[in-house]
């Protein structure tokens, strides 16, 4: 339920005519507290580390 809520925010914030960097700042913060949730609800904490090093990795620097 929050990630739509976030989700719906960032629409919005893209709607209301702000530039493109907050909005996929947004979208990716929702990915990034999505993936901790589902690991966390699995049990992956030993995966967590791992994950997070590669999402790092994969957001482009400005």
């Amino acid at each position: 339920m929050v990630i739509v809520v976030i989700t719906v925010l960032a629409c919005v914030m893209s709607g209301s005519g702000l530039e493109a960097l907050p909005t996929l700042a947004v979208l990716g913060g929702a990915g990034v507290v999505a993936s901790g949730t589902l690991l966390a609800l699995r049990g992956g904490g030993k995966r967590l580390g791992s994950l997070i090093v590669r999402v790092a990795r994969a957001i482009p620097a400005p």
